[in-house]
């Protein structure tokens, strides 16, 4: 169960829609570690950037580029169709999305746990753990606008 003191923290730290994460987190502390993320299924990379879950993101990119050098050598090697490589494209990118909606929670709730524990080993003040917890945590609009700009650049390439 969450004290007054971790509400607050947690809810400076998730911001926006913290009441869901809240909830999360709670069910997470009982043992329930995995749920699904809708968003994450939906906006992927976007999402995981907005939330700042950079280390994540550079998983799920490496995840994508082996599969796709993966997909790309069958592809030559075993003289796909167009259509059987669309095919499998699309497949594993619906795999990737699937994997990403499912562990993205349990990564952000954990990642928030691990950010919670150093925030209150640094200072017992209430109002500089907020602060730092607003900082460490939070949304960022930055990360999902390059990443845009990236999948528009490298659209355009083709």
């Amino acid at each position: 169960m969450l004290t007054v003191e971790d509400h607050a923290l947690f809810k400076a730290y998730y911001q926006n829609n913290s009441s869901y994460y809240i909830r999360l987190l709670e069910k997470y502390l009982e043992g329930q570690k995995h749920s699904f993320n809708v968003s994450a299924l939906l906006l992927s990379v976007l999402f995981v950037s907005y939330r700042k879950m950079y280390g994540w993101l550079l998983m799920l990119y490496l995840i994508n580029l082996g599969g796709s050098i993966l997909i790309d050598h069958l592809y030559l090697h075993l003289e796909l169709t167009d259509d059987s490589y669309r095919a499998a494209e699309s497949v594993y990118g619906l795999i990737l999305a699937l994997i990403a909606a499912s562990f993205t929670n349990s990564i952000y709730i954990g990642r928030s746990i691990k950010h919670m524990q150093q925030i209150r080993r640094s200072t017992d003040d209430h109002e500089e753990r907020l602060e730092m917890a607003r900082k460490k945590g939070g949304v960022d609009w930055v990360g999902p606008f390059i990443i845009l700009i990236l999948i528009f650049f490298v659209y355009d390439q083709f």
